[in-house]
């Protein structure tokens, strides 16, 4: 029965897609970083510093996109009824 079901989980893409977007985050990281160091030692003029850091908060608000057929699940109330009828159902088994 799994699997029949396997097919319709999204973990392999959430996976691949937030693994992708980690090293993503992580370059940027390090981006800034560089900036700060350079701004510290005086190495780069303040307005250059600007343009580099609006074009990396650019690329940051990019990487908070997901696609659409990504899907973010509340875990409320529907979340306690899913568990009760999977238990239900194992229990029948």
């Amino acid at each position: 029965m799994l699997t029949l079901a396997k097919p319709y989980f999204l973990f392999p893409k959430y996976i691949k897609v937030f693994s992708e977007k980690k090293g993503q985050w992580q370059t940027l990281t390090v981006e800034v970083e560089e900036l700060w160091h350079k701004l510290d030692r005086n190495a780069i003029d303040k307005s250059e510093v600007w343009e580099i850091y609006t074009d990396i908060r650019k690329r940051m608000a990019d990487l908070d996109q997901t696609p659409e057929d990504i899907i973010f699940f509340k875990h409320g109330s529907l979340h306690k009824e899913a568990e009760t009828t999977c238990n239900n159902y194992l229990n029948k088994i």
